[in-house]
C-alpha cells in the first residue's frame, strides 16, 4: 500500500488568503503582468511574446477570436505541407511547471481548420482529446463538430491522407461528459492503411463560457477519467490537447487544476508558495489569457481544496490488493517532436441557465470555500491520520445543494471574425 501523512498545504489553509477579495488582488496582479507583457510585444515583432505570425494575412482567417491568439515562440507547427496552407494553427505548446504535465492548448475548431486539427493530432501523436465547451451555448457556435455524428461513419481528409472513424460514444454522468473513441488512420493513396490509432476525446457538458460549472465534482470526475484514460497510453504519446472555444479561460482553468493537483505531492510541508497562482503565471506566458476571469480564478481554488478533501474524507482501504499503484505517468512529446522553447454527440446542448447576480456569486463561492477550508482543518488536525494516492484518486463525491452561478462580469463579447457565426 502506498501511504503518507497528511500535509496540508499552507495556501489553502487560511480561508482569509481565499476570500473574494484576497484572489481578486492576486488575479488583477496577474493581469496588470500579462497586459504589460503584451504592451511591449506590440512593439518588436521580435519580443519572444510577439504574436505577430497569428495575426498576418495568410492566419488572421483561422483564428475564431482575434485576441485570442498563439504567441510565436509556442505556436504549433503544422509540418505537412498541403497547397494554400501554411503551417499555422491557433494552438500552443503548454507546460506545466516541473513539467509535470505537457498539453497543447487550442481554440475549437472553425469549419475551415477541422482539418488542420486532425493533422494536429496526428502529428503530435495526441491520444486524449479534452473538449470543455458545448458546439452552440446561448444560440452561439462555439466549436464545430469535427467528428463523424454516427457511430460506424467515417470523415476523409483526402489532403492529408487521414481518416476519421467513430467507434464509440458513452455519457459518463458521473463526470458529466461524453467519451468518445476514434479510429485515425493514415491512408496512402484512396484506400492503402499504413497505420492506425485510438483517440479517446471527453467533452464535458456542464461548464458554460465565460463561467464555471455549478460544482467542483464534474472537473475532478473528469480529471479523474482523464488520467484513467492516460494509463493505457504508449509511454511515447503526446501531449494531451485541450479546447474549449477560444482556447484559454476554461482550457487554462482545467490545466491549472490538474497541474496544481499534480504538483501538490512535491510540496513541502513548511513551503507556502501558492501553487495556482504560480501555475497561471506560468501558463500565461505559453498562452494568453489563460484562466480568464475572476470567476474561473476562484475556481481553480475552490476544485484543487474541494478534491483534497474529498479524498482524505473517503474511507481508507487495509487491503494492497484494493489500492492503487501510484502514478508516474504524464504526457510526452515525441522523440522527433521539438519541445517548445523554455518561455523567456449533442449538437446544440445548451449550458443550463443561472440567474444569479455577482455579488452572490462571490458571496456563495466564499461560504463554500470556509466550508471546505473548516472541514481540512479538522481533517488534518487528526495527526496519525493516512491517505493512499493511485491514479485513479477515487473519491466520495462532495455534496453540496447550493447551485451558484460564477461569471465574473467580463461578460462583454470578444471583437469577432467574419468566419464566426453569431
Amino acid at each position: 500500500m502506498y501511504e503518507e501523512r497528511v500535509i496540508m498545504p499552507l495556501f489553502l489553509s487560511n480561508s482569509a488568503n481565499l476570500n473574494t477579495n484576497a484572489l481578486a488582488n492576486k488575479f488583477h496582479h496577474l493581469d496588470r503582468i500579462e497586459k504589460e507583457r503584451c504592451r511591449q510585444a506590440t512593439k518588436n515583432s521580435n519580443d519572444p511574446f510577439s504574436m505577430s505570425i497569428a495575426i498576418n494575412r495568410a492566419s488572421i482567417n483561422y483564428n475564431r477570436y482575434s485576441d485570442i491568439i498563439p504567441f510565436n515562440y509556442n505556436r504549433i507547427k503544422l509540418l505537412q505541407q498541403r497547397p494554400n496552407k501554411t503551417d499555422y494553427i491557433n494552438a500552443s505548446y503548454i507546460e506545466a511547471p516541473n513539467n509535470v504535465r505537457r498539453y497543447i492548448a487550442t481554440q475549437g475548431p472553425l469549419k475551415e481548420t477541422i482539418e488542420d486539427f486532425w493533422l494536429m493530432i496526428w502529428e503530435k501523436e495526441t491520444h486524449i482529446i479534452v473538449m470543455l465547451t458545448n458546439q452552440i451555448e446561448r444560440g452561439e457556435i462555439k466549436c464545430e463538430t469535427y467528428w463523424p455524428k454516427e457511430i460506424g461513419n467515417y470523415t476523409m481528409f483526402k489532403d492529408i491522407g487521414l481518416k476519421v472513424t467513430l467507434e464509440s460514444e458513452i455519457l459518463d454522468s458521473k463526470a458529466t461528459c461524453y467519451e468518445r473513441t476514434f479510429k485515425l488512420e493514415k491512408l496512402r493513396g484512396r484506400d492503402i492503411i499504413t497505420e492506425s490509432r485510438q483517440i479517446t476525446q471527453l467533452q464535458t457538458i456542464a461548464w458554460p463560457d465565460h463561467g464555471v460549472p455549478d460544482s467542483p465534482d464534474p472537473i475532478n470526475n473528469l480529471i479523474i477519467k482523464m488520467n484513467e484514460r492516460m494509463q493505457h497510453c504508449n509511454r511515447n504519446s503526446g501531449p494531451i490537447v485541450v479546447h474549449c472555444s477560444a482556447g484559454c479561460g476554461r482550457t487554462g482553468t482545467f490545466c491549472t487544476v490538474d497541474s496544481t493537483l499534480a504538483l501538490l505531492p512535491g510540496l513541502q510541508q513548511n513551503d507556502s508558495t501558492d501553487l495556482i497562482f504560480n501555475v497561471v503565471q506560468h501558463f500565461r506566458q505559453q498562452r494568453i489569457s489563460m484562466v480568464q476571469n475572476l470567476a474561473q480564478y476562484q475556481f481553480c481554488y475552490l476544485t484543487v481544496l474541494s478534491k483534497l478533501v474529498s479524498d482524505y474524507e473517503r474511507p481508507q482501504s487495509s487491503d494492497p490488493l484494493q489500492s492503487d499503484p501510484p502514478s508516474s505517468f504524464s504526457p510526452v512529446y515525441c522523440a522527433h517532436d521539438n519541445p517548445p522553447p523554455v518561455s523567456p454527440n449533442q449538437p446544440g446542448l445548451r449550458c443550463k441557465k443561472r440567474a444569479w447576480t455577482k455579488e452572490e456569486d462571490h458571496a456563495l463561492l466564499d461560504s463554500i470555500i470556509v466550508e471546505l477550508s473548516g472541514r481540512w482543518s479538522s481533517i488534518c488536525s487528526r495527526n496519525e491520520l493516512l491517505i493512499q494516492r493511485g491514479p485513479s484518486m477515487a473519491s466520495q463525491r462532495f455534496k453540496s445543494s447550493i447551485k451558484h452561478k460564477l461569471l465574473s462580469g467580463e461578460n462583454s463579447k470578444r471583437p469577432r471574425l467574419k468566419d464566426d457565426e453569431e
